[in-house]
């Protein structure tokens, strides 16, 4: 597994672009089944108001699963779990937009 987050700061703007890998991995402890391994980016862009000395608003908007993959993101299986079907997989969230507002006083 691997995360890379870039800053960078332009004109009152912060953009922060993520990567996340997940190599590949088992889903039964005979090592016969496997899930590929994916990548995932996500990007945020926040802007901070400064309003007084030690008060702020921040907005942020993020979008995750940028690319709108299609991935395994969780694999539940027990210590002695054998064949294809023991196993249960959890799709990865698909493409996803959100925004926050943050105060500071």
């Amino acid at each position: 597994m691997a995360n890379w987050t870039a800053n960078l700061d332009m004109k009152g703007f912060r953009f922060t672009p993520t990567v996340r890998y997940l190599g590949k991995r088992y889903a039964d402890v005979e090592n016969e089944y496997s899930v590929k391994s994916h990548v995932v980016v996500d990007l945020t862009l926040s802007r901070r108001f400064k309003l007084a000395e030690r008060r702020a608003i921040t907005l942020v908007a993020s979008v995750t699963n940028l690319l709108d993959e299609d991935y395994i993101s969780i694999i539940s299986a027990g210590d002695t779990s054998i064949g294809r079907d023991a196993p249960t997989y959890y799709p990865g969230a698909p493409r996803t937009f959100f925004a926050s507002l943050q105060f500071d006083f």
